[in-house]
């Protein structure tokens, strides 16, 4: 039986100001949207730490590894008057296109972060890595034990909202309905979820992943990590058998 995306409900599970654009785009789309925010998102760096941290480490190179984290760290920047004349290490296609878009010095770019063990990175390069406070400390450690110089600082935290009751409610009503999944952290406010009846679309390889170990079965992952690439997965989804 044919699919069809007319007024199919779905859940979006993006914070509320990021998921305004996702759901206009999906009522495009022939969607019927419910966005549920799971998480919310808070700048926990100073300008005062971020300078002394400049001044002290006197980085090489910047990782980011979210457009999120490019976002944060250059609104901090703004705020000291820093210029921008750094060598830039990003990981992901989001993150690269925002970093390309303000015309910066990227001269390394992945799609993971583990990959960065195999750059063309001297061991001796002082690499400044702000990111969540939910960062991965495991690969982190794997790449510093392979000989990059990375000094991490917390950018920002995620923070859960406690909606995951109105979430297992709303699913318990309706346990068929598609939900997407944007982030390795929306995936852990799952973790309460009791039933894994729902189809699942995710954005990239580490949220498909972190939904995988939660015991998530019916997870589709979009071919590429951007939101273009994860809309048109969810509609060849439901335009096709």
């Amino acid at each position: 039986m044919e699919k069809t995306p007319n007024d199919q409900k779905i859940f979006v599970l993006r914070d509320h100001e990021s998921s305004i654009l996702t759901k206009a785009s999906l009522s495009k789309l022939g969607f019927n949207p419910i966005s549920i925010p799971l998480v919310s998102y808070q700048v926990t760096a100073s300008t005062k730490v971020l300078s002394q941290v400049l001044k002290a480490y006197k980085p090489e190179m910047i990782l980011l590894a979210s457009e999120r984290a490019c976002s944060y760290f250059f609104e901090l920047c703004r705020k000291l008057q820093l210029n921008s004349d750094y060598e830039f290490i990003v990981v992901g296609e989001r993150a690269e296109k925002f970093l390309r878009a303000q015309g910066l010095n990227v001269v390394i770019s992945c799609q993971k972060f583990l990959d960065l063990q195999f750059a063309k990175i001297k061991p001796e390069q002082r690499i400044l890595y702000p990111s969540s406070r939910e960062r991965n400390s495991q690969e982190l450690e794997m790449l510093r034990k392979k000989g990059l110089e990375i000094k991490d600082i917390e950018l920002y935290a995620v923070n859960f909202l406690g909606m995951q009751k109105e979430l297992i409610l709303a699913l318990k009503e309706s346990p068929n309905l598609p939900i997407l999944v944007y982030s390795s952290s929306q995936a852990k406010a799952l973790s309460n979820y009791p039933a894994f009846q729902a189809q699942i679309f995710c954005l990239g390889e580490r949220t498909f992943h972190s939904l995988q170990s939660l015991g998530f079965k019916k997870v589709l992952v979009s071919p590429q990590a951007n939101e273009e690439s994860l809309l048109e997965l969810l509609k060849s989804f439901y335009l096709c058998e």
